[in-house]
Parts: structure tokens; sequence; C-alpha cells
């Protein structure tokens, strides 16, 4: 597989021809490579050589979501692990967030590797959704993109898609779910029939399991640095039909991957699901890991990312470097990562392509002092409290696209579009210098009022 530094992806710059004699079919396939995938008749065509690849692009009418497929011959030391590392390190453009890296198996019964990743295109949070494929001496990527704005009205669509993946010699779903009935393990989706006998007995999370599956030091509360979460499943049964595990951020009620799997063992036994570290480290909060099957909830369990080790009681005045006042405040705690938004009406994280304008904006900066974006100012103020008096006029002077740099513990007093003020404080960030990212706790408060 051929190495590039960057590779055109995004939707903007996917630059089709147009196949006048397949605007009429639905299934695209190639005999060398010996895939088939089924596209609307109404999306792009275009197929080309890059390098040593063979590359399939398929775009919607309306340019807004995409799928790419890139193929290539493979020696038989290659894995879908090395081809991961190879994709993420060479294909991926600068400042993409890993939100997963997990094992998979595509709806046609392939076992492969799928990643979850986001990616900043102008300001617009586009997700990109990754099957890494090694079968046959052959290797695959199948890419999926689309808005983050547009997953509730097109994500529907785009899965469809990659759903109707498929290689030669794989059988129909049903048919492996039959073969794979007396098999052990944990197997990707493979459909079928409900069993009513599976039932799961326990959940313990840790970030290590050893070679027999069994959690390493069960806990419920993790860092913001733990490389993978894993859920180790105990259950008794099997299951023939989709079981949908969810891994999610409560705090903004958020999904961050869903995955589909099946446990296959009718005997019982015990599964592993995980899920790896975002390149900017978890945000620190609320999470739970959801277990479901016909639309109905078998288990959940909660658990919480928290800075251990460290002091805690940053609003109370005592935090552990001795200048206790400075960091005094009484605002809301959130969590707000780079290339996101906080609403200061409905007190709520966004995307920069969902957001209105209704608060400031974290931009990529290759400092460790987050770049924000919005009509504010920084005060010399390090007290949260006493943050009631600020220049009224110098706040109207700054423009809306203006960006500053904004240094930990400093009030920020904010002008919204309607006149109304709040103010802001920055108290920790993790910053990872790795696409210039930060994850920011911070104090908001809104509104405010004082002598202007």
């Amino acid at each position: 597989m051929k190495k590039y530094q960057i590779i055109s992806i995004s939707l903007v710059t996917l630059l089709l021809v147009i196949l006048s004699s397949n605007l009429n079919a639905q299934w695209q396939q190639d005999s060398k490579f010996g895939f088939k995938i089924k596209i609307p008749s109404s999306w792009n065509k275009n197929s080309y050589m890059d390098g040593t690849d063979k590359v399939w692009d398929y775009m919607s009418a309306d340019e807004n979501i995409a799928i790419q497929l890139r193929a290539f011959e493979a020696g038989p030391e290659f894995t879908t692990a090395l081809l991961a590392q190879v994709y993420e390190e060479s294909m991926l453009p600068a400042g993409t967030k890993k939100l997963s890296l997990n094992e998979h198996t595509t709806a046609t019964g392939i076992p492969c590797k799928k990643g979850v990743y986001l990616i900043d295109y102008n300001g617009t949070e586009v997700g990109l959704s990754a099957l890494y494929i090694v079968q046959n001496n052959k290797g695959y990527v199948l890419t999926a993109l689309i808005p983050s704005s547009m997953i509730q009205q097109r994500g529907e669509e785009l899965k469809q898609v990659v759903k109707s993946f498929t290689l030669e010699g794989f059988a129909s779903p049903t048919h492996i779910a039959n073969q794979n009935k007396k098999s052990s393990g944990l197997s990707g989706l493979t459909g079928g029939m409900a069993t009513s006998s599976f039932k799961i007995t326990g959940i313990k999370l840790s970030n290590r399991v050893d070679a027999n599956n069994n959690a390493i030091n069960p806990t419920t509360n993790f860092n913001p640095q733990t490389s993978e979460i894993f859920a180790v499943v105990a259950y008794t049964g099997g299951t023939q039909k989709d079981l949908i595990v969810s891994w999610i951020f409560t705090d903004w009620n958020r999904t961050i991957s869903s995955d589909t799997y099946n446990f296959t063992d009718n005997k019982g036994g015990t599964g592993v699901v995980s899920i790896t570290k975002p390149n900017a480290g978890w945000p620190v909060g609320s999470y739970s890991v959801k277990f479901e099957m016909d639309s109905k909830v078998m288990r959940e369990l909660s658990f919480t990312v928290s800075e251990q080790n460290s002091n805690n009681d940053i609003f109370s005045g005592s935090a552990s470097d001795g200048n206790s006042s400075s960091r005094s405040g009484s605002g809301n705690q959130i969590i707000i990562t780079t290339h996101q938004a906080y609403n200061f009406k409905t007190g709520s994280v966004e995307s920069l392509a969902a957001s209105t304008g209704g608060g400031f904006a974290i931009f990529s900066n290759c400092d460790k002092q987050p770049e924000v974006g919005g009509k504010f100012i920084v005060t010399n103020n390090s007290n949260f409290n006493s943050s009631a008096s600020w220049n009224k006029t110098s706040v109207a002077n700054v423009g809306r696209s203006d960006r500053k740099i904004v240094p930990i513990n400093r009030v920020c007093i904010f002008q919204l579009r309607d006149g109304s003020y709040a103010k802001f404080m920055f108290v920790k960030s993790n910053y990872n210098p790795d696409g210039c990212t930060h994850s920011l706790t911070c104090i908001v408060e809104y509104p405010i009022y004082g002598n202007r």
C-alpha cells in the first residue's frame, strides 16, 4: 500500500468523473479484487489508479455524503492491524480525531477492524468511518464520509451502502449464523433469528485483559489518558441476532461508538468489547456502555473518567498549587475540546458545524494555550467570583470572527448577540501536540450582571 502525506478524501475535494455507462447500475463490482457493493443509481461514480492502489469514489448527487474503496495486493504477512496503522499514519489528514478502533465483522460476515474518526474541514466537522479488511492476499479500506450535522438525516442511507459490501467466497449472514452456532468466542454481525436463552450475567470494566479474557483490576473509574477501555461480558446461551454495544458520553448525551456483535457459543462464556482513546484523551465526566437487542436494553453499566490523584476542589478556593484565591469560582463546569463550541443559552457543547454562534469556539492551535473565537475580552482577573466589572466598550469593539490565545485561569467576558453577557475561564488544559488539539476544563456562567 503506497504511503502519502494526505489523501484527498474530503467531501469537497473528491473530484468525480461520472461514468455514464454505470448510472443505471445498482451493483458495482470488480473481478480482479472480487468485491461487490450496491450504490444508488443517482450517485456519481469514478475509479482510478493511485500508485499501486485501485480506488473507487462514490458520491451522492448533492455531494454531501461519499464512499471510497481502496484496494491493493497484500502479502501473507499483512494484517488488519498493520493496515489500520498505515492508513491512520499516512492517509488521514493532519488534525484528525480518532474516536475508536475495534474488531468488527461486516454485515456479510467479513472480519475486519473498524475505525471511527472526526475531520475538521474548514470549520465543518466531518465523520469518517473506515473498515480495514485483509482477505486472500488483498487489502481493502472502505471509508464512509458524512458531515456530523447530517448523520441523523442521511446516516441510514450511507449505512445501507456500507452494509452491501461483500467479497467473493463469503456466504450470506443467515448461512454464516447457521455455521457459527457451535463456534465459541466473540464475533461480529451474523444476523439470523434471536435466541431467547441468551443472557448477560455480568460485566466488568478494565483497562487491561489477560489472554483468557479476564479483566485485570476491574474498575469503573478511568483517567483521561487510558489507552483502551474493555468490557468483559459474561453470558449464557448464544446470540444469533444483532447485539448492539454502544459507548456513550452521558454528560453530553452523545454516542461515541456503536458496533454490532454476536456471542455465538451456545454454552455461554465470556466475550470482550472495547473502545480506544481519542487523540486528545477522554473528556472528564460520566459515561456508560449499553447492550441492546431487538431495541431493548439488556444491560447498561456506568463509569467515569476523572483526573485521578489530583485536587478536584478548584471551585472551593483550595487548589493544590497554593494559589487558592486565584482559582475560586461558582460557575458550571464543562469539558470542551478543539473543534467544538459552547452555547451559553442552551448550556450545551456543540460541534462547530452545528454551532449557531451563541458562544465561544475552540480552534486548532499548536500552542499549549487554546485559541478561542467569539466576541469577548480576556481580563487580568483570575478570580471567577469577583469578575463583576468590565469595560463594555472594549467588548463591543471585538469582532466575532476574531481569535485570541486565552491563558489558563483568566476570566473572559463574552457578549452575546442580544447584548447580554456571560463569562468563562479555562482552569485546566490537556494539550495534545499530535494534531494541536486541546481538551479543556472550563467554568461558565450566564447571564452575568455587573458595573459596565
